[in-house]
């Protein structure tokens, strides 16, 4: 027998797995947590675009034909990209009486209709869908 002060064949062979799979299971939870940061990331920057999202949906539909039963749009917000259909879900016509003491008795009209919104909202791989209601008006 030799009295050998190094180690073994199967112990280094040992070691060596032991060493590659911690370096693997540490690569894993870097990669879970870059994966959780870059969604994290996405997801605020979605809701940030979201505030300036709303009102250019609102401005697009204004725009429409008051007549149109039916509406779509598209556009861009930073690096937000969305897209909306909108169909009407109620119209109304309200007729307001008024009398002064200046301008004596006026009657004026309002048409309303209430819109069911669909937004699609998407950056990078990610997207959400939205629905809301909006209401728009027209005075005669």
């Amino acid at each position: 027998m030799s009295n050998g002060k190094g180690f073994t064949l199967i112990e280094l062979l040992i070691s060596v797995v032991i060493l590659f799979t911690s370096i693997l299971m540490v690569s894993q939870v870097f990669r879970g947590a870059y994966i959780s940061s870059e969604k994290a990331t996405n997801y605020v920057v979605m809701s940030a675009a979201m505030v300036g999202i709303f009102p250019l949906v609102t401005e697009q539909l204004r725009l429409q034909d008051f007549q149109s039963m039916n509406a779509s749009g598209s556009g861009s917000n930073g690096s937000v990209e969305f897209s909306w259909e909108g169909s009407v879900v109620d119209e109304t016509r309200v007729s307001n009486d008024l009398s002064t003491e200046f301008t004596g008795h006026v009657t004026s009209s309002n048409s309303y209709k209430l819109w069911l919104i669909d937004l699609k909202v998407s950056i990078s791989d990610r997207s959400s869908n939205y629905q809301y209601h909006e209401v728009t008006w027209e005075n005669e």
